[in-house]
This record gives C-alpha cells, sequence and structure tokens, in this order.
C-alpha cells in the first residue's frame, strides 16, 4: 500500500474511532451503544499494531528497544491514570458524557499524531546493496 493511502486509511480509522465513541456519548439504547462500542473497540485496536512499528521504522539497535519500551511504557499508563481522571469528571460534572469526551479529544490527537508521524519524507539518495 502506497504511503498516502496508507496515512488516509489509517486516518479513517481514526476518525471513525473517535465517532463511534461520540455516539456513545449521545446516544441512547442498548442496541445502539452495543453496535458503535464493538465499531468503536474495532478501530482502536486496528490502530494499535501502527504505533509498534513506529520505533522501527525510525531507530535501529538499542535505540529501537528503547523506543518499543517508551510506547509499551505511555501504553500503560492509561490504564493506571484514567480511571481517576474519568471519575473525577463524572463527580465534577455529574454525567459520564463529559469523561467521553475526554476519550474522544484523546482518540483525535492520537491520531494526528499517526497522521503527522507518517508523513511521506523526502527521498535521499539510495545506496546499492553491497
Amino acid at each position: 500500500m502506497s504511503r498516502p493511502v496508507s496515512i488516509l486509511v489509517w486516518g479513517a480509522i481514526s476518525v471513525l474511532g473517535a465517532a463511534a465513541f461520540g455516539v456513545l456519548a449521545l446516544a441512547r439504547g442498548e442496541t445502539i451503544n452495543a453496535a458503535w462500542l464493538l465499531v468503536a473497540a474495532v478501530c482502536t485496536y486496528a490502530a494499535l499494531p501502527t504505533f509498534w512499528t513506529l520505533p522501527t521504522a525510525f531507530l535501529t539497535g538499542t535505540a529501537a528497544a528503547g523506543g518499543i519500551a517508551l510506547v509499551s511504557s505511555l501504553g500503560n499508563l492509561g490504564p493506571a491514570v484514567m480511571p481517576t481522571i474519568t471519575t473525577w469528571i463524572n463527580t465534577t460534572s455529574g454525567t459520564p458524557v463529559n469523561s467521553m469526551y475526554l476519550v474522544i479529544a484523546l482518540y483525535v490527537v492520537a491520531g494526528a499524531i499517526l497522521g503527522y508521524v507518517m508523513r511521506p519524507v523526502a527521498a535521499g539518495p539510495r545506496l546499492a546493496p553491497a
């Protein structure tokens, strides 16, 4: 898949996932929420492998291992920090809808970061294989 097409596909997945979380925050009804929860989960898990390929795309050797460790560490912050933040938002505002807005915003920010990092780079001189 070419680079521009890849960026469009992952951008569409990110926007669809954010929209699914938005519908979850605003829509009512078990059937609607179950369907959109499925879409949100599929989009979230579809985007995860892309983050794991970023350190090795830019780094080599021990630096790549450090980059993978950084991605893993940042990924583990979510389950440790988000329950406290969402509980605070829910009790302060009186509704869980506002904490879903935070999830939507973080999802869009992650998609924007991914789109920025995956942008095409200028082609430099290539060395012939030895």
